[in-house]
């Protein structure tokens, strides 16, 4: 089991030491999420880019004379939960210290833009302002990604099943689960019980757009029907924009780790072209909510 490694050897994806006891926190208040190191977990299309480079955990597991798993990257999934969650807090640091740890991997490739600080606060400012410094908002983000990560695992699919949830996209198996009643989820997700029940309400409301529309308008290039899964959500009031925030941060966590399984220090991926594009869809949003 992954965990069996990981927990003797936190420093290896605690970037530079500093987020310790953001995943001693992880592990203890989520018992859960050693389901991502098992041999049976959903691997993201696009994890086996850099197949000749291997990942951190790979290191990891040759340093402790773990035998290597057949299947290359055996943990890529945690890797990338735990560098969202990672990421997360650096984020809401938003201190140029934490900038700077955010952007380390972006130096070393070419031909791309830096995050740019001004950007990299901006996401800060907007995490800080929507949580509040609230335990119950902080707790729902990180729940909200290790549950997607979790949404991967063959218990989890299992699960689900039993109840009669046949659905295999990921993200949308989480919206689904989160539409059941508190004791299936409960059943499903066994860590959901001892969340708060302002965290539990928080989840449920930012899993309405759990198939992420934010990714596929960017990818569409803004089609004006995919921005309907919004508009037509807040018009009937089962949208806000708090909602739609908590739900573009989770996003923006999920981007900037899809490539931890190269690196656990900073982020790869979320890059000032694309944050630019993500941010343009999300004041448009705006816009046309506050008008």
């Amino acid at each position: 089991m992954a965990v069996e490694f990981f927990t003797r050897n936190l420093t290896y994806f605690t970037p530079e030491h500093l987020y310790h006891g953001v995943v001693l926190e992880l592990f203890k208040d989520f018992p859960e999420i050693t389901w991502l190191g098992d041999t049976e977990v959903l691997t993201s299309l696009g994890a086996y880019d850099d197949s000749n480079k291997p990942g951190w955990s790979d290191r990891l597991a040759n340093s402790n004379h773990i035998k290597p798993h057949p299947r290359k990257r055996k943990y890529v999934e945690l890797e990338k939960v735990l560098s969202a969650i990672i990421l997360f807090t650096i984020i809401y640091d938003g201190r140029f210290e934490a900038y700077e740890l955010f952007i380390k991997p972006q130096k070393e490739l070419t031909h791309i833009a830096l995050l740019e600080y001004k950007e990299f606060k901006r996401l800060s400012n907007l995490t800080r302002r929507i949580t509040k410094d609230q335990f119950a908002k902080k707790q729902a983000v990180r729940a909200a990604l290790i549950y997607y990560g979790l949404c991967r695992t063959q218990p989890v699919r299992d699960k689900a099943l039993s109840h009669g949830i046949e659905i295999f996209e990921p993200d949308y198996l989480l919206e689904a689960i989160m539409q059941q009643t508190d004791e299936v989820i409960i059943d499903i997700l066994p860590g959901y019980d001892t969340l708060l029940t302002t965290t539990q309400v928080l989840i449920k409301k930012i899993t309405q757009i759990s198939a992420m529309p934010f990714e596929r308008i960017y990818y569409m290039q803004g089609n004006a029907d995919l921005f309907a899964a919004f508009f037509d959500g807040l018009k009937s009031g089962e949208l806000d924009m708090e909602t739609i925030h908590f739900g573009f941060l989770i996003q923006m966590c999920r981007l900037a780790a899809k490539k931890a399984y190269i690196s656990n220090l900073g982020s790869h991926t979320l890059q000032q072209g694309n944050f630019n594009i993500y941010w343009k869809i999300l004041k448009l949003i705006e816009e046309v909510t506050y008008d």
